[in-house]
């Protein structure tokens, strides 16, 4: 599984293609081709049937679908990774619908200025389509044409440089070897309002960003308490992220802004006890500054780790508890392949 977004009617999973087996110790190795292993688009109704029929063999050449999203539950929009130029193609943002097996290129290689590779995120919100891009120079989150396009866009807006932004504010630089200098990039991220967004760093945390007038955003501050120190699986523990890869929210009546995230907090403490390998978790926090603290709701499975994660329509409660307690947190659950000998 790679994540999934939620629609006004249903819940939308992406499937990824499985690795080759030239390498079965590992896992790793060329993804299949889609027309071989077909990129698949499930989507869950409200009483939990299951529809696969959404399944691509033009889409995500070389590596995986990553994410999708619909407002309808008919209309899908997609973004994922590919294995190189030759295949632009079949990356970028892309539309479908319910039951296709083809699908069509929004933005990328064949129409307004977009990475074809390394888009982690698409979302609808507020009415508009945006992806969350980590190839280097197309960093950042995109509004994709105007509202949700239905063929090749007309335009696709950069709204900040992530990198920029993130270095000069804090010194670090883009990589993924140091917890204390490096920042990989935008993974997901959260509009709480057209001038507010929040963005999900996998080894940096939850940042916020902020419109200052005249299209100009700023870097506001990263939650202190939500990075953490990639694991690489070497200590034998699932490899994962340290900071945050999946991000969601809603904002209360009282006009604070709760999010939602799935990530892990390797190096840190975790309810009182240092967090020494990189555990996966889902947990919550509310916008009260720099210094917001987290709350842990579910930890991951030793074999699994969150991914993706989204809300279910539900009234909205009036405390953290009750957000705890009472409202829908949908994740996908992403388990690891472990090698075996006989």
């Amino acid at each position: 599984m790679a994540g999934y977004n939620q629609s006004q009617t249903s819940t939308v999973i992406t499937a990824s293609a499985p690795t080759n087996a030239n390498n079965p110790a590992t896992g790793q190795g060329a993804k299949f081709a889609p027309s071989v292993v077909n990129r698949v688009i499930g989507r869950v109704d409200a009483v939990g049937n299951v529809d696969t029929s959404t399944s691509l063999g033009d889409a995500y050449n070389g590596d995986n679908i990553r994410s999708a999203v619909s407002l309808d539950g008919q209309r899908f929009y997609t973004a994922g990774n590919i294995s190189g130029g030759s295949q632009n193609a079949t990356g970028g943002v892309r539309t479908t619908t319910l039951g296709a097996s083809s699908s069509t290129q929004v933005a990328g290689s064949a129409g307004p200025v977009l990475s074809t590779s390394n888009i982690n995120r698409v979302d609808i919100q507020n009415g508009q389509l945006y992806a969350a891009s980590r190839q280097a120079a197309n960093n950042g989150i995109w509004a994709i044409g105007t509202g949700t396009p239905t063929g090749l866009a007309a335009s696709a807006t950069r709204l900040f440089d992530y990198n920029a932004l993130v270095s000069a504010a804090t010194g670090r630089s883009a990589g993924n070897t140091s917890a204390t200098t490096n920042f990989q990039g935008p993974y997901d991220f959260y509009f709480s309002n057209a001038s507010t967004v929040y963005v999900a760093d996998a080894i940096l945390g939850i940042s916020r960003f902020s419109l200052t007038g005249a299209a100009v955003w700023k870097y506001d501050y990263t939650f202190s308490s939500t990075g953490g120190v990639q694991n690489d699986g070497s200590n034998g523990k699932p490899k994962q992220a340290g900071g945050a890869i999946g991000l969601t929210g809603r904002v209360l009546d009282s006009g604070e802004t709760v999010l939602y995230a799935t990530g892990g907090f390797s190096g840190n403490v975790v309810n009182g006890t240092l967090d020494s390998y990189g555990g996966n978790y889902l947990y919550a926090l509310i916008d009260k500054g720099a210094q917001s603290d987290f709350t842990i709701l579910d930890k991951a499975a030793a074999t699994e780790s969150f991914k993706g994660v989204a809300l279910a329509p539900v009234p909205e409660p009036a405390s953290l508890l009750l957000l705890a307690a009472g409202l829908g947190v949908l994740v996908v659950r992403a388990r690891q392949q472990r090698a075996s000998t006989r």
